[in-house]
């Protein structure tokens, strides 16, 4: 677990604290409770971040589907600071501030561990809400819209970008990003998005920003919601192969994280690298006592495991069986399915599916050296 200790105090004086019915949420003494309208707003709040965190409801790896909404707080709060049942417990909510701003209120509210023999804390992250008084009560407002309703929009073929005013849009880039697209669409054999909606922000923290989030630990560079067709990319290029990939193969959302990252991976690189440039240093850091095997790849693996593994097995795949090969991978109702499937295609037997993948990986990064990628190769 990533933990970045930003400053350290010898004591928490004064922690308010409110207890619910499902879990605990610090409140600092700024908050004034006492004041009826400050009480309601906090206490939406806290009962919208027990529900978005509860353990009761699993979180995907990643929840960008069609009920989710691009940007908004119930996604921020899940895939962000509620991933799994660890993160959860480690990094309690603090609502650090209540404030009311015209007919709205700002809620400020740090997830972070705090080591109470030493006063040390250690933030995940720093999350800014905004409520709105509407018709009906108080609402969340999504704040990817409000941050970007000022925006310019540049519409380039299927893709519209979305930018701040002082930006212009690089027409070579954003061409090369629409015949991607079709690329990807004519080897899966499904329709290209009418319209891929493409934030353009300059970094990770800007990205964060525009989400709500003023401080993270560990900032993504890009984030889509394939279901919606939205694309948030915060390395200032309107070219980001890997998110396009997820639009283009939204009906797979739900694929296993291992399948559906790897095939983004594979065609579309990480971290502006192409996948080859990632596989090449993969292996150069890693021995194969230091490399999973299969089914720890399917049970526990990192994220750049994911990335890179799931890239070079999808590959593998692929050399055999072609886009149907894929398709199966992607239509696997679970990780076990998924494994046996590449174990199948790949002849990995049983006591195989336990040993380090390092001479299929190696002899993938073999094979592709000598090959001239056309489409998916």
């Amino acid at each position: 677990m990533l933990k970045i200790s930003s400053f350290t105090i010898s004591s928490i004086i004064c922690l308010g604290v409110v207890t619910t019915l499902h879990a605990q949420v610090r409140v600092m003494p700024r908050v004034d409770a006492r004041d009826p309208s400050v009480r309601a707003v906090v206490q939406i709040w806290i009962d919208s971040l027990e529900s978005w965190r509860s353990s009761a409801a699993p979180v995907p790896v990643v929840d960008r589907g069609a009920d989710v909404v691009p940007g908004g707080m119930s996604g921020i709060v899940k895939n962000w600071f509620a991933q799994d049942e660890e993160v959860r417990q480690t990094f309690p909510p603090t609502i650090l501030s209540a404030e009311p701003k015209g007919d709205a209120w700002i809620v400020r509210t740090m997830f972070s561990h705090i080591n109470t023999a030493t006063g040390d804390i250690y933030p995940l992250g720093i999350l800014r809400t905004r409520l709105e008084r509407r018709q009906g009560g108080t609402v969340i407002v999504d704040p990817l819209l409000t941050s970007t309703a000022q925006w310019s929009r540049s519409r380039i073929g299927s893709i519209i970008y979305v930018h701040e005013s002082d930006r212009t849009i690089d027409q070579a880039r954003a061409r090369e990003a629409n015949s991607f697209l079709a690329m990807v669409a004519h080897e899966f054999d499904v329709d290209v998005p009418d319209s891929v909606v493409y934030y353009v922000v300059p970094d990770r923290d800007a990205l964060c920003s525009i989400l709500g989030v003023e401080f993270y630990a560990a900032p993504p560079s890009a984030i889509s919601y394939p279901a919606s067709a939205i694309i948030v990319s915060g390395t200032n290029s309107e070219w980001n192969p890997h998110e396009l990939v997820h639009v283009v193969l939204a009906r797979y959302e739900s694929a296993v994280p291992v399948i559906r990252e790897g095939i983004a991976t594979y065609m579309g690189g990480s971290l502006g690298k192409p996948f080859e440039v990632l596989l090449e240093e993969y292996l150069a850091t890693h021995t194969a006592e230091k490399m999973p095997s299969l089914r720890q790849l399917f049970e526990r693996a990192t994220q750049e495991e994911q990335y890179v593994l799931g890239a070079a097995l999808c590959k593998a795949v692929f050399e055999r069986q072609g886009r149907d090969g894929l398709v199966t991978l992607l239509t696997a109702s679970t990780p076990l399915r998924a494994m046996d499937h590449i174990a199948r295609i790949l002849g990995i037997g049983k006591e195989a599916r336990d040993a380090s993948l390092h001479p299929i990986i190696s002899d993938v990064n073999a094979t592709q050296k000598n090959a001239v990628r056309s489409g998916l190769r």
